[in-house]
């Protein structure tokens, strides 16, 4: 991981040379100085730069002021005069002239005799006051008395005569002076207006050009007072020539902004800086939230600030469009922060996880947007349509958006508003697992973080992830032999946990992890060509022997199932197959041995989906070892129970709701070829009519429920009462941590047709009547049963 350049906040200060010029204002700075320049006799001329706030108005001023300094054979003396430093702290008027004495250095003894001894009266008492503003009342109150009563007391007739005194030596002398007044739309409306009845007062000097930079609508507004509401008439009397600051070419200013964020944003992940995505979502509508440097400015620095907490979990083209929002329209952003089941919505998956469409897009784009009375809500919602495809009319599907880091994935949506790394399997933490694919133990060892993980958003963790690992197979991501090999090798070590983490249930519409590791390894093997493909699964499945044997059995199985192989309805060979047939045969040798072993090892008892495995060894071996085996391991009680309590099944009794996780116990029907369901149900029941005071295992209740059920759902009217009570009973009992023999046995005494009317209230009875003496001699024969 590249690290993030540590970074300052850009102040707002206006530049200072043209050099450092991006936007393009210093050749407009430079055609207003040479104007100013060729000014004859500037009788007081007043010239006003209009520019909205944060334009660039101060840069502009510093660029003038450089080249009528710099580039000039006679440069003008310059007076900086800002009135917003100042204003409510003492007479404009007396300010101003206060700058004008400083920066026309007064005090130096060669004054007089170029500037006059009326300048020297006028503009040194000024000067002598504004020596003590900046510093305060404590400072102020050092001047001398006598300075001040001249300065208050001087009537207006002895200022007229100063003033006159000094038009007469300006003309003489011929000085060249530019006052710079300088944010002028800062101030109150008492204040714009005071001040430009000062310069109206004194804009007549000869010799002195005043350039004053503000908001023409703001000044125009104050100055309505003074004029019968024509702000703009009264402004034309005094300002004699106006110059617009030019709007920004909107491609500088793209480029501005583009060098600002190419500090902060790429580092961290740096293969999601798409320059094109970014220049989308400017075109998208950013650039209308970005139409002055300030404005820029102000959302980098709000940027340098918020992404690098998050900045390995975010993709930063979506950061930064999130950013605009919380930055410009903030209510818009609570909004969308409470927003995520909406805009993070996926279809129920038949395939591949897709991101589907929300029921009412543009009602939900209305929702968010109309939360602003901002006049560019249409643009907000160009940026809201690009960050969520889902709020689109069209908005298809995109397979990468969780690794891809996008906002709009669930598993990542939480990251951009609580500004923290999340816990989960989210998109940071698969693009640290795809980064390990290179070697298949460290892969194993990321993907098994998933089964302790606590879920961010909808499915289990490891869901999460073989979905992901599914949507970048799907899109070319993972690819070369040795890294695919790497792959297999880690998921057919892992996958039988993953399996049991999440089997998926059985007659519901469900996609369970079996389906999603088989579905991945295929698109990894559809890859490459024929001969490239036997070869891998040679050096996976045949020379290392696979943890995950019913993963990897399953695989061998659909590879079969394409020549015709293992199937129910006698489909024949399909037209595609991955591989050729003496590659499958040399895999089913390889599944069969691995079966062998660990029947042998005595751990194929808790193999996930055994039946298929049990299925799969009877067929490919064309002998009795499959019933052999279960007949070994159902000799004794306690190896019975021992086979049903392996979770080794498909998901068990979905339709109730029980305290303790049934997850994948065998059903009656799985093991129906190899371990008849009449005869086991009564040996179960036989235990305990024999030990009434014995509690039934749990996998012996879940055997007898789903028994229970199957048959009342075939012998039984579908509406009997009796049975729902008892289920409905039976079910809330086992919900408080109640699963007791006598409720079961009354379930399924009832669904072999005793009625509740004929139910004992006897443990004895209950089972009796549930089982042994309701069987008929027409049953299948009982079992031996050991009563050790």
């Amino acid at each position: 991981m590249a690290e993030i350049q540590k970074l300052s906040l850009d102040p707002d200060r206006p530049l200072e040379s043209c050099d450092q010029d991006r936007l393009g204002y210093s050749e407009f700075a430079t055609a207003v100085a040479r104007a100013i320049e060729a000014m004859q006799k500037p009788d007081g001329t007043v010239i006003a730069l209009h520019g909205a706030w944060g334009s660039g108005k101060s840069t502009v001023l510093n660029y003038i002021v450089k080249v009528l300094t710099h580039s000039s054979s006679s440069p003008p003396t310059i007076v900086r005069y800002n009135p917003w430093w100042l204003a409510g702290r003492e007479d404009l008027a007396v300010s101003m002239m206060s700058q004008i004495g400083k920066d026309l250095k007064l005090s130096d003894g060669n004054v007089k005799k170029k500037y006059g001894a009326a300048a020297v009266e006028i503009l040194g008492y000024a000067e002598g006051i504004a020596a003590a503003i900046p510093m305060g009342e404590a400072k102020f109150a050092r001047v001398p008395i006598e300075v001040l009563k001249r300065v208050f007391t001087m009537p207006a007739r002895g200022i007229r005569e100063l003033k006159e005194g000094l038009t007469n030596t300006l003309n003489q002398q011929k000085p060249r002076v530019l006052v710079v007044i300088d944010d002028v739309d800062r101030l109150t409306s008492s204040e714009i207006r005071e001040l430009f009845q000062v310069i109206k007062a004194l804009g007549d000097l000869p010799y002195f050009v005043y350039l004053l930079a503000f908001d023409r609508n703001i000044v125009a507004n104050a100055l309505s007072a003074l004029h019968e509401g024509e702000g703009n008439a009264y402004m034309a009397k005094i300002v004699q020539a106006s110059f617009e600051l030019p709007a920004p070419d909107e491609i500088r200013l793209f480029t501005l902004l583009e060098e600002q964020l190419e500090k902060i944003l790429p580092m961290a992940v740096s293969d999601l800086y798409d320059k094109d995505r970014l220049s989308t979502l400017w075109h998208s509508g950013m650039k209308h939230f970005m139409q002055t440097p300030r404005n820029i400015r102000r959302y980098c620095n709000s940027v340098a600030v918020t992404f690098p907490p998050v900045s390995e979990a975010v993709n930063p083209i979506d950061f930064a469009g999130v950013e605009v929002i919380r930055v410009f329209a903030p209510d818009v952003y609570r909004r969308l922060a409470s927003s995520e089941a909406a805009l993070t919505a996926k279809k129920s998956p038949s395939g591949a996880p897709m991101y589907g469409k929300i029921a009412n897009p543009n009602q939900t784009l209305e929702w968010l947007a109309g939360a602003t009375s901002d006049s560019r809500y249409q643009h907000l919602s160009d940026i809201l349509q690009f960050l969520f495809p889902a709020l689109t009319k069209n908005s298809g599907t995109d397979n990468l958006l969780d690794l891809e880091l996008r906002v709009c994935s669930g598993l990542n949506f939480r990251t951009y508003f609580q500004y923290a790394l999340p816990s989960g399997p989210s998109g940071h933490w698969l693009r640290r697992l795809l980064r390990s694919a290179d070697n298949a133990a460290t892969f194993e060892a990321v993907i098994r973080e998933s089964l302790g993980m606590k879920a961010i958003s909808g499915d289990r963790p490891s869901e999460q992830v073989l979905d992901a690992l599914l949507d970048y197979a799907a899109g070319g991501n993972i690819t070369g032999m040795a890294k695919i090999r790497e792959v297999l090798t880690a998921i057919f070590s892992a996958g039988d946990d993953l399996v049991r983490d999440a089997p998926g249930i059985v007659g519901a519409e469900s996609y369970p992890n079996l389906r999603r590791i088989l579905d991945f390894a295929k698109r990894l093997l559809g890859q490459i060509d024929v001969g490239e493909r036997s070869t891998m699964l040679s050096k996976v499945l045949v020379d290392g022997r696979p943890k995950s044997v019913s993963c990897a059995t399953w695989l061998v199985i659909e590879l079969g199932q394409e020549h015709g192989l293992y199937t129910s309805t006698g489909r024949g060979p399909t037209r595609d197959q991955m591989i050729p047939k003496d590659v499958l045969d040399k895999l089913v040798n390889s599944a069969l041995s691995w079966i062998r072993k660990d029947a042998e090892a005595a751990t194929l008892v808790n193999r996930t989906r055994l039946p298929a495995l049990l299925q799969f060894w009877q067929e490919s071996s064309g002998t009795k070892e499959a019933i052999e085996w279960v007949d070994a391991q159902t000799k004794t009680d306690e190896a019975l129970v021992r086979l049903l309590s392996g979770r080794c099944g498909h998901s068990g009794f979905g339709t109730i709701d029980l305290k303790k996780p049934i997850g994948q116990l065998l059903r009656p029907m799985d093991l129906d070829p190899w371990l008849p369901v009449e005869p086991t149900v009564a040996r179960i029941l036989r235990r305990t009519n024999t030990r009434p005071s014995a509690t039934l295992s749990y996998a012996e209740l879940h055997y007898l429920l789903e028994y229970a059920v199957a048959k009342f759902q075939v012998t039984t009217d579908s509406g009997n009462q009796d049975f729902q009570n008892a289920l409905s009973s039976l079910v809330h009992r086992a919900k408080v941590g109640v699963l007791d023999t006598t409720s079961v046995l009354s379930v399924v005494a009832i669904a072999r047709g005793i009625t509740m009317a004929e139910m004992p209230s006897a443990t004895d009875n209950v089972v009796s009547a549930a089982g042994l003496e309701v069987w008929s001699a027409a049953d299948a024969p009982i079992p031996p049963c050991d009563k050790t």
